[in-house]
């Protein structure tokens, strides 16, 4: 499109959609998506902005706000700047695959969330709370205030901005100087592949299943998961988690998931496997 008709997100609406996703991101945690739900509230004024009278397009681009997201929050308006900028290249008519905008938010959240646990959740703010700590148990009754002052206000606002307009404008760069090449779709593959290794990761520390049935030989117990164990580590997490994969992919409500998992528990440990 030519430069006149190209719609470009106004500042003050990047802004805008920054501070109320970073607003609301505690507020709306979920254990299904995470912090996903401050990002689709705060991300629908700039999606309106871009798309206008295109509903379709308009909830398109809504599902794509829609996968898991578990970030740390200073950091994670790098990735909402990025996203902010691949969404705008693609309504004025960038030549790539939206899903890439999926993937590359997916990709980044582990190292963003990482890197901001690191520095910001047990670096700089641990040091300042234990300042004003001291300071409080030394009777200033204005530490609390303080402490928010400092961190959230003076540190922390500023950073957000840096961070979010940061990944706004290379964000944009790199989509520019990476479409029309085949950089693009090996991008997009490497973006695929991270994901997948970071939610793998997420799910074989977060998720448990075992079976506790065991028989006897002599005065020797033998317990089936050991067994298990002993053959393919950690199996039976990964048949579960593959079932659950498949059933979210199918659509399927989140509450008869847990229905179905509560049943299923029942049935086992009724008959004595678990």
């Amino acid at each position: 499109m030519s430069e006149k008709e190209y719609r470009a997100l106004p500042k003050n609406l990047i802004i805008r959609t920054l501070f109320k996703q970073h607003t609301w991101n505690q507020v709306s945690f979920g254990y299904d998506r995470g912090y996903v739900n401050s990002w689709t509230v705060a991300a629908l004024p700039a999606l309106k902005y871009l798309y206008q009278d295109d509903e379709e397009a308009l909830q398109a681009a809504l599902l794509r706000t829609r996968d898991y997201w578990l970030c740390e929050q200073t950091f994670a308006s790098l990735a909402f700047g990025i996203y902010l900028s691949m969404e705008e290249q693609y309504a004025n008519g960038a030549d790539f695959d939206p899903e890439t905008i999926r993937q590359i938010k997916s990709s980044i959240m582990g190292p963003l969330s990482g890197m901001g646990d690191s520095l910001m959740g047990s670096t700089v703010r641990q040091l300042i709370m234990v300042f004003f700590i001291g300071l409080a148990l030394d009777g200033a009754t204005w530490a609390g205030l303080g402490f928010i002052l400092v961190y959230s206000i003076l540190i922390n606002t500023p950073l957000i901005v840096i961070f979010c307009n940061t990944g706004y404008k290379y964000g944009k760069q790199a989509i520019a100087k990476l479409l029309g090449t085949p950089w693009l779709g090996a991008l997009t593959s490497a973006c695929t592949l991270a994901s997948m290794v970071i939610m793998g990761g997420m799910a074989s520390k977060y998720t448990t299943f075992g079976l506790s049935y065991s028989w006897s030989v002599g005065e020797s117990v033998y317990f089936l998961q050991d067994k298990l164990d002993a053959a393919i580590p950690g199996m039976l997490t990964l048949i579960a988690v593959a079932i659950y994969y498949y059933f979210v992919g199918k659509k399927v409500n989140f509450a008869w998931l847990v229905l179905g998992s509560l049943a299923v528990c029942i049935l086992l440990a009724l008959v004595g496997l678990v």
